[in-house]
């Protein structure tokens, strides 16, 4: 019994150690929470977007979630930072929920200030057809920058 457990804890060892090689290593996390909707959009319209550099992999990592958006819609979201800008397509399910992942490499958006602002666009026709001079278009907006 004594010897299954010498096993396992070095097999967790290992994997934990593999784990931390190169590719998995963070710079940082920087969270933007609380997006403000507009006046065409759900009032109860909220989000969340946590964008993380992998050092290891010289990419930056966006997770983006949105809740209580139109059901079956279609979102442009840009993410941009002192580092640079990735964009993202998320389509809300019929409760108005939606999630995406996005990988942009060789930029750290997490870079200087760490200041994140993220800006929801409607798609107008599905092709990433939203116009950022059209206020009708924008959906949401939210900052981790004071």
């Amino acid at each position: 019994m004594l010897g299954n457990r010498k096993r396992l804890y070095g097999c967790v060892v290992f994997g934990l150690a593999l784990g931390m090689g190169v590719g998995f290593v963070y710079a940082r996390a920087v969270k933007v929470t609380g997006l403000t909707p507009t006046a065409t959009e759900n009032a109860d319209a909220d989000g969340m977007v946590i964008v993380n550099y992998n050092v290891g992999l010289g990419v930056t990592e966006v997770q983006c979630l949105l809740t209580d958006f139109a059901a079956n819609t279609t979102y442009a979201v840009t993410v941009g930072g002192s580092g640079g800008g990735a964009g993202l397509a998320i389509t809300t399910n019929p409760s108005g929920n939606g999630s995406g992942h996005s990988q942009v490499g060789g930029v750290d958006l997490t870079a200087g200030s760490g200041c994140i602002d993220v800006v929801v666009w409607i798609e107008v026709d599905g092709v990433g057809g939203f116009n950022p001079n059209n206020g009708d278009d924008l959906r949401a907006t939210g900052t981790n920058c004071p």
